[in-house]
């Protein structure tokens, strides 16, 4: 059955393969002039340096390596521990209900499978 079911994906995606392809020849012209390269590149020599053009340009700070055994500073403390950003996430995924308690019904159930699943496991 799982087998069949993979064949007939395969089948629908070599089909769906088959048909861009063809698509997509359909739209390319038969006779495209190929147009020169040499005319679309700028042939302009580039810009001399002058004294005025490496004013302007920017400068970098050289960066400096650490001194071995001297303390480092910590990054800058986010203002949420890893339990406040949790709740928030929890609260934008569950909106209103967050705030609610499981329902017990539910839970017995889910707690039922857990130990009927793991039995099997075992």
């Amino acid at each position: 059955m799982l087998i069949g079911l993979f064949l007939l994906l395969a089948v629908i995606a070599g089909l769906s393969c088959l048909w861009l392809l063809l698509r997509g020849v359909r739209r390319v012209p038969a006779a495209a002039p190929a147009a020169p390269v040499a005319a679309t590149v700028d042939a302009s020599p580039p810009p001399e340096l002058t004294p005025s053009l490496i004013a302007a340009a920017p400068t970098l700070a050289p960066i400096e390596p650490p001194v071995p055994g001297a303390q480092t500073v910590p990054p800058p403390d986010p203002g949420l521990s890893e339990r406040d950003i949790f709740g928030r996430l929890y609260q934008l995924a569950l909106g209103s209900r967050a705030s609610e308690p499981a329902p017990e019904k539910e839970l017995l159930i889910l707690r039922s499978d857990a130990v009927l699943n793991f039995g099997k496991l075992a």
